[in-house]
């Protein structure tokens, strides 16, 4: 017999709650001499999220608020490319947006160790405290706007692609 207090917990959405949109897939074809030989993992990766947003008419991209992507023998451990997936359908990249707004809300001072640096004259000292990494101007916009890093006709930008960066962390 199923306890009411169960049931009424499993009809009530919480934000642990998983959520399964469909399963849908790319041909599985040989590597390195197969058909998908010279496709990106992010333009395959593109290939089925596009075609399971069209799948759901009614989704509202808003509410999205995670993509899980498993990729095997990919740099980064694929999540380059399932970023890229994300912007080549359409998705604003957000991420500097809301990295900014943790920044501003003190949300990363926590765990950040403020180093002390030459200036680059050699003139004196700078304790750098924050990430400078982080673009709160970033628009879809301005993004739009750059120019492909790789091909001509490509969409990895120096506006979407992660930037070269210096730091270290200890777990």
């Amino acid at each position: 017999m199923f306890s009411p207090r169960g049931i009424a917990s499993i009809l009530v959405k919480a934000p642990s709650d998983v959520v399964i949109l469909s399963s849908l897939r790319t041909p599985i074809c040989r590597a390195n001499r197969g058909s998908l030989k010279d496709a990106f993992p992010e333009e395959l990766l593109a290939s089925v999220l596009k075609a399971t947003i069209d799948g759901v008419p009614n989704l509202d991209p808003s509410i999205i608020e995670d993509v899980a992507v498993g990729v095997v023998l990919y740099e980064l451990g694929g999540s380059k490319a399932a970023r890229m997936a994300m912007n080549h359908v359409g998705y604003p990249n957000t991420t500097h947006l809301k990295a900014a707004e943790a920044r501003a809300f003190g949300l990363f001072s926590d765990e950040i160790v403020p180093v002390t640096q030459k200036k680059p004259d050699g003139l004196g000292e700078v304790v750098v405290d924050t990430d400078d990494g982080i673009r709160p101007q970033a628009s879809s916009e301005g993004l739009a706007k750059l120019k492909p890093a790789f091909r001509e006709n490509g969409t990895s930008t120096a506006g979407n692609s992660s930037q070269v960066s210096d730091g270290a962390r200890f777990l």
